[in-house]
């Protein structure tokens, strides 16, 4: 262990792995340390007997929810992860000459990792067995655990006559291995050799460190580079703040209300309330909110809205943070003014899930200075109001939408295009790290199956930590897919024909909310809301209109918050009846600038 403090957002941990044995490379192919299961988690012990179990491990960087400091506390980790090579391995499959779904062929093949024998007895071929026809290999199940190591995954090298999407996963899932068979030439049939590189290995513990806790503060790291604040040509008057006292709970919809001057925060619990909550008054125009995970603050952005070419806007855009129990709110980040010559909102936000980081995607207004911008900020500032941002330097021929954290980690989700590649739109992992003075952006769909050309932009998280996206096969094909984000593996979905202007999932990742362009209406055709089940089925129409500005659906998936054409309404849907009530209505266009469900 090397470093531990405490802050008032969160405990954290530093540890380092070292190995005494040669044939043991400590962390596993990804670059993580420690391993724990829902049975066993890592976790640290205060000195009241209290556990805590860890939120997230990024580099041997251990968080916990915060602790008092000036005590002493135990952590304890179940396992920890080493790879080992294991050269001249392989798995042997007589496909025959013809393979195809749904068939098993029995095999005996077994590979060695240490003093573990891993076995295979069966191989699967999954797929329609004309765009994709898959081989999988599942191990045997259990994996014996031998001298305190058991193998957890293995890393494949290249099969013969394969270029291209095969890769592994965890021995415990229901892909171990997998190998797609058709391709641009024809499907891959006969004898097919995998070699077995290197294994994953988790190392029993437990391994206990008893340490004193420290208080410290949260500094932004000193290797990253550093971006000044903009003055603001228009300071925002925080006097004009008020908190009604209306607690904010999960499960709420919240929305926002500009009056010409300041905005005012509506809070709506369906089948609850009769009618909407005011909850307070935020000075200026709100562009955005984020409340904090604690439901007793929040962040947001606001400056001043303006209407040019007959669209309506907030320019001049600043970051505020506002506890509930403070008088005033606090002014965080000035951000560049809006470019004369730009139309349109020029800052877009979103926060780690501990609400820990935020990433802000925002326009330079730089002479010849084309394209957004990334910068991140440590939300530990909250507390003083002394933000150092941060620039994200991405590759010049990365052209990416808003960024997106995972919805339990801080690995950060874009969709965008490679101009030094394809220039097909893809997806695209950031594994941010605040203490690394650069940030990789990886490119996970590049060539990764024969079914999908494109994606479609922006795909996003769902709730268990996969990736949702519409695809299509460049012709005139389009599903639901899936994509587990480690590999970038596309699985294929349902079929489906609907125009999606827009889309997202659920909170409950049990649905898909989706507003699709009726191209049989009048003019230049209608939108409408509809809410579909994963099949790609779509439920009746919702809502119908020719600008849809925002509309979010219920963590419950019962009810389709949205505002109408010239967003001075906020209509409510009930999902299942489909009976709309409208909460709030303006005399002002552009009134209702933000709304969205309490997490």
């Amino acid at each position: 262990m090397l470093t531990a403090t405490s802050s008032a957002e969160n405990t954290s941990v530093q540890v380092e792995t070292e190995s005494k044995n040669s044939d043991l490379i400590p962390g596993d192919l990804w670059g993580f340390l420690t391993w724990q299961t829902e049975n066993s988690q890592i976790t640290l012990r205060d000195a009241q007997g209290n556990v805590f179990a860890m939120s997230s491990d990024q580099n041997g960087t251990l968080t916990f929810p915060p602790i008092p400091a000036g005590q002493k506390v135990i952590l304890t980790i179940p396992a920890l992860l080493a790879t080992v090579d294991i050269p001249d391995q392989n798995i042997v499959v007589d496909m025959g000459n013809d393979p195809g779904p749904d068939t098993v062929i029995p095999l005996d093949a077994s590979i060695q990792v240490r003093d573990t024998i891993v076995h295979f007895s069966q191989a699967t071929f999954v797929g329609d067995g004309l765009n994709s026809l898959r081989l999988t290999l599942d191990a045997d199940d259990p994996i014996q655990t031998m001298n305190g190591m058991a193998p957890i995954s293995f890393e494949v090298g290249k099969p013969d006559r394969v270029d291209d999407l095969y890769g592994s996963g965890m021995l415990d899932g229901s892909k171990d291995i997998f190998i797609e068979l058709i391709r641009p030439n024809g499907k891959i049939t006969g004898t097919l050799t995998v070699p077995i590189v290197r294994a994953t290995v988790s190392v029993d513990g437990p391994f206990e460190f008893p340490f004193d806790l420290t208080s410290a503060p949260s500094p932004a790291p000193i290797t990253a580079e550093a971006v000044p604040s903009v003055s603001s040509p228009t300071p925002l008057p925080l006097e004009e703040y008020s908190y009604q006292g209306q607690l904010l709970k999960s499960g709420d919809l919240l929305f926002a209300v500009f009056d010409g001057q300041n905005t005012d925060l509506y809070a709506f619990t369906p089948d609850l309330d009769s009618q909407p909550r005011w909850a307070a008054t935020l000075p200026g125009a709100v562009a955005q909110i984020y409340v904090h995970p604690d439901h007793q603050g929040m962040d947001y952005l606001a400056g001043m809205q303006t209407s040019r070419d007959g669209f309506t806007y907030i320019k001049n855009l600043s970051l505020y943070t506002v506890s509930f129990n403070q008088d005033l709110p606090r002014l965080l980040y000035t951000f560049p003014p809006t470019p004369e010559n730009f139309v349109g909102p020029t800052v877009d936000a979103d926060w780690s899930h501990d609400g820990r980081y935020g990433l802000f995607r925002y326009v330079k207004p730089d002479p010849g200075d084309e394209g957004a911008k990334y910068l991140w900020l440590d939300m530990a500032c909250r507390l003083d109001g002394d933000c150092l941002a941060h620039e994200v330097s991405l590759d010049q021929n990365l052209e990416l939408s808003k960024g997106s954290f995972a919805p339990a980690d801080y690995r950060i989700l874009f969709t965008g295009t490679d101009s030094s590649g394809t220039g097909e739109m893809d997806l695209f992992l950031m594994n941010f790290d605040p203490g690394s003075p650069s940030q990789t952006v990886v490119n996970i769909t590049a060539n990764s199956s024969s079914f999908v050309d494109d994606v479609a932009a922006p795909a996003v998280w769902t709730p268990d930590g996969s990736i949702f996206t519409l695809c299509n096969d460049g012709q005139s094909t389009t599903r639901f897919c899936t994509v587990e984000p480690l590999i970038g593996e596309i699985m294929s979905g349902a079929v489906f024909s609907e125009h999606f202007a827009q889309y997202q999932v659920s909170p409950s990742g049990q649905a898909v909310l989706g507003i699709v362009i009726n191209h049989n209406a009048p003019g230049k055709g209608f939108l409408e809301i509809h809410r579909f089940d994963l099949n790609a089925r779509a439920g009746p129409t919702l809502a119908t209109d020719s600008l849809i500005p925002f509309a979010a659906i219920s963590s419950s998936d019962n009810f389709v918050a949205y505002t109408t054409e010239q967003s001075d309404q906020v209509q409510l849907i009930n999902a299942h009846t489909g009976s709309t009530v409208a909460l709030t209505s303006s005399n002002l266009p552009g009134a209702v600038t933000w709304l969205a469900w309490i997490r």
